[in-house]
């Protein structure tokens, strides 16, 4: 699982998902590997001592903030973490 939450958080202005909207604000992840269609969530090196993100990908490019937008879950790829101590 990797902690997915509506950009703008609690209070602010309420923002419909939709495929050509909408931005997830991404956490930690808690799975070594999640498949969703044909977008995949993966975590290496993730264990007990490494549950911290030291970088974040998304079909090999690195994300510059810790955002994702729902169109590029749906055009489906690979969100990669690397996980360290």
């Amino acid at each position: 699982m990797v902690c997915l939450g509506l950009k703008g958080g609690i209070g602010s202005a309420s923002r419909k998902i939709t495929a050509d909207g909408g931005e997830y604000v991404i956490g930690a992840p808690q799975l070594p590997q999640i498949t969703l269609k044909t977008f995949t969530i993966r975590a290496n090196n993730l264990s007990a001592a490494n549950k911290r993100v030291k970088s974040v990908t998304l079909n090999g490019k690195p994300l510059a903030r810790p955002v994702i937008r729902h169109a590029d879950i749906l055009a489906g790829g690979t969100l990669v973490f690397e996980m360290g101590e």
